[in-house]
């Protein structure tokens, strides 16, 4: 069996995960249910009911992480929140900033958030303090990246930063 560590130095990540759809955010929580972790699904098609009581339960504790599909993009308030999955890719720079903004909030337990982005966000847009909005016409041209990665510590850093700010 597969082992999963969701885990850092100052004790259990409070986790959201981003979903490219219903079926995806089910299937990935069953996953992780699978491999002992304390998931709970929110997604548009469940009850109002339901949704409420999933997401209120995670704020609580009882599940660590929170697997969803377009429902805690806006309006959520969870300054617990320490890791970001995006399993999805979005053409928004306005959404990437708002999903990104879950995390971003300050509390006491944390000292930051980090986020493991697999959809190509970063790439696309930059890091969250050096977004970059292309215009229509940018958007249908292929050009230079708007994000790279430090090669000694792997840093996203805008494309045209010098000297990283993580490891000089």
């Amino acid at each position: 069996m597969t082992e999963l560590v969701l885990s850092h130095a100052d004790g259990e990540f409070s986790i959201s995960m981003f979903c490219a759809g219903v079926e995806h955010a089910v299937h990935t929580t069953e996953i992780l249910q699978s491999l002992g972790e304390s998931a709970v699904c929110i997604h548009s098609k469940m009850s109002d009911e339901q949704r409420r009581q999933n997401y209120e339960g995670w704020k609580a504790g009882k599940y660590r992480i929170a697997v969803n599909n377009n429902v805690l993009t806006t309006g959520v308030d969870f300054p617990g929140i320490d890791l970001i999955l995006m399993l999805r890719p979005t053409a928004s720079p306005g959404l990437w900033v708002q999903m990104l903004g879950r995390g971003m909030r300050t509390h006491a337990s944390k000292t930051d958030c980090l986020v493991l982005d697999f959809a190509g966000c970063i790439e696309q847009f930059g890091p969250i303090d050096a977004i970059t909005v292309r215009s229509k016409s940018q958007s249908t041209q292929t050009g230079e990246p708007v994000a790279k990665l430090c090669p000694a510590c792997e840093l996203y850093v805008a494309a045209g930063v010098r000297l990283c700010p993580n490891c000089q």
